[in-house]
């Protein structure tokens, strides 16, 4: 007769996904996608580091990564490896998205919120769709 074993198993499953990092459940738009692809940039990174640390599928990945490159917010290093990194206009838009993030509801001299500012941006970049 077979002895009943205790399904572990699953509780670990449960703990390990309310852990993760990245929220895949959660539809994200374009500037955030960018956001974390600049932030994971900071040091030399390889594609595939890229790819996981984002939480995105290859083909967005190509079209980011060249969207960033032709923009001059990402540079393609070849040493210690060949990969990318953040340059000074990506850091810069980085620490103006991140600080007008927690500044949402500080005015500017024009009256108009920061949040609103926010928004606009998010809106003319466009909802990110995976195909």
């Amino acid at each position: 007769m077979l002895k009943p074993r205790k399904l572990y198993y699953f509780q670990w499953k449960a703990d390990d996904v309310l852990t993760q990092d990245i929220r895949t459940d959660i539809r994200r738009d374009k500037l955030d996608i960018i956001l974390r692809i600049l932030e994971v940039g900071n040091t030399p990174v390889k594609k595939t580091h890229i790819l996981y640390k984002a939480g995105i599928n290859f083909y967005q990945l190509s079209r980011y990564l060249d969207l960033l490159l032709k923009t001059g917010m990402m540079e393609e290093v070849d040493t210690p490896f060949v990969g990318y990194r953040t340059t000074e206009k990506g850091r810069v838009l980085m620490n103006l998205f991140n600080s007008s993030d927690l500044q949402a509801s500080v005015t500017n001299s024009g009256g108009v919120s920061t949040q609103r500012s926010i928004t606009n941006a998010r809106q003319s970049l466009g909802p990110e769709r995976i195909y």
